[in-house]
This record gives structure tokens, sequence and C-alpha cells, in this order.
């Protein structure tokens, strides 16, 4: 017994990767709901959280999948090996257990799961001969199969994450950046957090139609936000993914928008936020800093970048040449290979730049080939329009000069008869205007003739 206090006294005060996103014990409770989601293929989990007594608060974490088929990795501290991405080494339970109730001597807890209609449950202490036992005459829990997790603990442990609402937010959120969304297509969560004032918080993903931080940015209207990158690629042969967006609106003061309110910590635009979640199998492991990952600074510039890189492995033996995950997944082991995948995935990005940046030059030409199109087709209609309003201006004239020449022929007629007119045919000036008309109209010069005809023009308009 005394070993299995030391290590977990050991675990309990290892610190976890991230504390600064949220305390220890939520970090690591999804590996709870792993093992749910992974062997147990649960289509229904449920949290509940009680924190009526901040002395003695109760975390339960129920499924109803197929229950605990290798007994062997929960009553041991850890195996050697691997089974799949949500079983690593089968350490992640008991780091679990160990934030959440710290001290070994007072730690309560007790895990219970059916399978193959018997119910079957183990509890604290926890020790190098905890086994299994069969519960008898028991035919109600966890029908017709599943899993129950049952903690104790002091509110204490959850820092400022101690109030019914902070916690419920904080849940919530943790479960939507550590799944990806086809995880939530195939399995329903429900959270609940009960204190003692009014009543529980409660949610369930399908009817509050949960969105992931991936899928609220897609479909945020209230700030603008831009797809960077969108890569599918290869390493060691193994696909990955990967999804860079970028909020491009100006977020200062107390601006709010819809993946904001969802992902208070995560949803917003600083440095802190800013994040590449990086996981296997739809399982995001690390949220790694985004200017660590571009290799600068944290600054101004680097804010308010979110992406998504998810690596798929169809194998245990795929998943040994890929990147590794500490034994708590929280985040994974920096070394060679770690190293190796984040340069692949640099190079496509770079790569994918390049070509986008082609591709927008390109888009840019077209763009100004059809603006100079528009620009010549309008001079195009314009010069036409111009034309079409001369032609008629010219015909108008002729019209004139049509009506003039047939006044001009009955003044001559008249004086040639020596017959009295009256108004304009008396008038010496206005037969002047038409002689001097008619003898520039025969030496075909126009310019002059119009300038006759609208002095003409003009002094019928007088006489009238």
């Amino acid at each position: 017994m005394e070993n299995s206090a030391s290590l977990w006294r050991a675990s309990a005060n290892e610190a976890v990767a991230y504390s600064e996103d949220f305390p220890e014990p939520f970090l690591v409770l999804p590996e709870l709901t792993d093992g749910s989601i992974g062997q147990g293929n649960a289509t229904k989990i449920i949290i509940e959280v009680d924190i009526c007594n901040p002395d003695r608060c109760m975390l339960k974490v129920t499924d109803n999948g197929s229950g605990i088929k290798n007994t062997h990795r929960l009553t041991k501290w850890a195996s050697k090996k691997t089974s799949d991405v949500y079983h690593r080494y089968g350490h992640g339970s008991k780091k679990c257990l160990t934030k959440f109730a710290p001290i070994y001597e007072h730690a309560v807890w007790k895990v219970e799961w059916r399978r193959n209609g018997c119910l079957y449950r183990i509890e604290s202490p926890f020790t190098d001969e905890l086994e299994p036992t069969e519960v008898e005459n028991n035919q109600t829990t966890l029908m017709p199969s599943g899993t129950e997790w049952y903690i104790e603990f002091n509110l204490q442990v959850l820092g400022k994450f101690n109030t019914k609402d902070s916690i419920f937010k904080a849940l919530k959120e943790i479960m939507l950046t550590r799944y990806h969304q086809s995880i939530f297509h195939k399995c329903i969560f429900e959270i609940i957090v009960k204190d003692k004032e009014g009543n529980p918080y409660y949610e369930n993903s399908k009817n509050h139609k949960w969105l992931t931080l991936e899928e609220s940015l897609k479909n945020d209207k209230d700030i603008q936000i831009v797809k960077e990158c969108e890569i599918e690629g290869l390493f060691k042969n193994s696909k990955y993914t990967f999804n860079l967006y970028h909020i491009v609106t100006n977020c200062k003061g107390n601006k709010r928008w819809k993946t904001k309110d969802e992902f208070p910590f995560y949803g917003r635009k600083c440095m802190e936020a800013s994040r590449i979640h990086i996981g296997m199998n739809d399982r995001y492991i690390e949220a790694y800093p985004y200017a660590k990952f571009i290799g600068k600074q944290a600054h101004n510039d680097t804010n308010g970048y979110f992406g998504f890189l998810n690596m798929y492995a169809d194998s245990i033996e795929v998943l040994q040449h890929l990147p590794q995950p500490c034994t708590t997944k929280v985040k994974f082991q920096e070394d060679q290979i770690f190293t190796e995948f984040l340069d692949s995935v640099r190079d496509a990005i770079n790569e994918y730049m390049i070509e986008k940046e082609k591709r927008l030059r390109q888009i840019r030409m077209e763009k100004k080939e059809r603006e100079l199109q528009e620009k010549r087709q309008k001079r195009l209609e314009e010069e036409k329009a111009a034309q079409v309003k001369a032609e008629q201006g010219k015909e108008t004239q002729e019209k004139m000069i049509r009506r003039i020449l047939i006044k001009k022929e009955k003044l001559i007629d008249e004086s040639r008869d020596q017959v009295e007119l009256e108004g304009i045919s008396e008038d010496a000036e206005y037969r002047e205007l038409f002689r001097e008309f008619s003898n520039r109209l025969n030496q075909k010069n126009k310019a002059q003739s119009i300038e006759i005809l609208k002095q003409i023009l003009a002094l019928e308009s007088l006489n009238k």
C-alpha cells in the first residue's frame, strides 16, 4: 500500500501542462470520457458535478457504453504499452483521480461498470492488490451496460472555478475543444452542475446544438473570420488535416461575439488564446501556442489565430510512428518525431501560402483585366452615344435648313411678284440674312451657314 500511496502523491504533485488555461483536474477530466468514447463505444455521456457542500463535492461521469473490457489496465498504475489513442498506457484515469483527490488517505472514489449483464466495482483506496468485485442482486444500475466514475473532492482544487456558472462553462468548453465535431455526431454529452442556489445548470449537446470551437468560428456572423489555410497532407504515410482561421475584425473594448461567449477562454482574440489545437483521430490533445508554432515571440500580430491540426492513425503500428502524447493526454512529447511532424506541417503551410499568393495574384490580374475591359466597353458605349447624339443633332440642323430654304423660296417668289408681305416678308434684315445664308450654303460652308441660320432663327423668334 505504501508503494501505491507514493505513486498517488507523486501523480498528484506532478504538474500538468497548460494549467494556466484551466485547473489541472479539468484538464485531465477527458481521460475519463476517452474510455467511454474509445473502447466503450458509448452513445451518451453524462458529466455531473455537485458543489452543494464545498468540502465534499461530487463528480460523476456516466456512460451507456459496453463497460470496461481490460480491467488490468484499470487496476494497475500504468501499462508498458498503449492500446490506442484513447488509452495511453492506462495512466490517465489515475491522473484524474489524483488531481481531484490529491490526498491519498482521504481520497474517496469508485468505478462501477456493467458488462455481459454483471455489475462490477472497484473503489478507494488504490492498492497493488486492487481487484474488481461483482455487485450481486442489482439489476437496475447501469442497465443494460455502461460505466460510472464517482469522485469526491474539495472545491479548492478547482481554484477560481468555484461557482456553478464558471464550472459549467469550463466543462462545456473543455469538451468542445478536446473532441472533433465527428465525436459529437455519434455521442451525446450532458452536463449537470448543482449548488445550493436555485436550479441546476443543464445542457444536452444534441438538444442545445453544441458547436465545437472550429464549427463556432466557421458559423460566427458577429465578426469577420477568414480561413487562411486548408491542408490535407501526409506524414510517414499517415494522413493529417490542418485548418487555420483568423479573426480580422478589430475587437477592442467590450465587443462581444458568439464564439467568445461560448468559449470564454479559447474563443477570445488575444495572444494567450491563439492556439494550434493538435490532435489524433479526432481527439485534440494539445493547445499549442500559435506564436511558438510559427517560430515567433508572442505579439499582437499573432492575435486571433486558431488552428486545428488532426492526425489519423488506423492501426497501432501506424500510431507508433507518429508523435506520442505524454502519459496524460494534455500535451505531446516534444521529441524528434514531434519536431519532424511540425516541420513537415510548416513546410506544407509555406507551399500552400505560396500557391495561395499565386492564385490571389492571378485573381487580382483577372480582376484588373475585367475592370479595363469594362472601362473600354463603357468608353465605346459613351462614344457611340455621343455619335448618335451628334447624328440626331445633325438631323435636326438639316430639318431646320430645309425649313429655312422653304421660307427663302417663298420670300423670293413674293419679291418677284412684288407681293406685299406682312411681318417677316417686309423685314429687309431678314431678307439679307437669307441671302447671305443662301450664298454660304451654295459655297458649302456649313459652319458659317449654321451661324447665319442661328441669327435667322433668333430674328424669327423676335418677330413672332
